[in-house]
């Protein structure tokens, strides 16, 4: 699932059966939401921002896997920089309450679908 917060989407979840995880089902999944967003190239890239538990072990190993995901941080160095993003990650994440690492993931498509 996701959030969209004018150029920038949050993925909620990653879900993948028990039976079906590490098979690349998950990383394709994310990688087809990123080549549906606009990229570096276009006029108004998109991000996608992934708000994951500290503690959560396979989603930070998941997204750190993903080569693009850029690990930015705790949801107060989002903040510094990105105070309307670090808001709606709060808002849909609840992450005020939990300690939470956040990765930001580029667009890489065209921008077609938006046009």
């Amino acid at each position: 699932g996701y959030f969209v917060l004018r150029c920038d989407f949050v993925i909620n979840l990653v879900l993948v059966a028990p039976s079906l995880r590490r098979k690349g089902i998950g990383r394709e999944l994310v990688t087809e939401l990123l080549h549906r967003l606009p990229g570096e190239e276009s006029s108004d890239p998109f991000r996608a921002w992934a708000v994951v538990d500290a503690h959560n072990q396979a989603a930070l190993e998941f997204f750190a896997s993903m080569g693009s995901a850029q690990r930015v941080g705790t949801l107060s160095e989002v903040a510094a920089t990105s105070p309307l993003v670090a808001f709606a990650l709060t808002l849909s994440q609840g992450a005020l309450f939990r300690d939470v690492v956040v990765y930001q993931l580029n667009g890489r498509g065209d921008g077609s679908e938006y046009l």
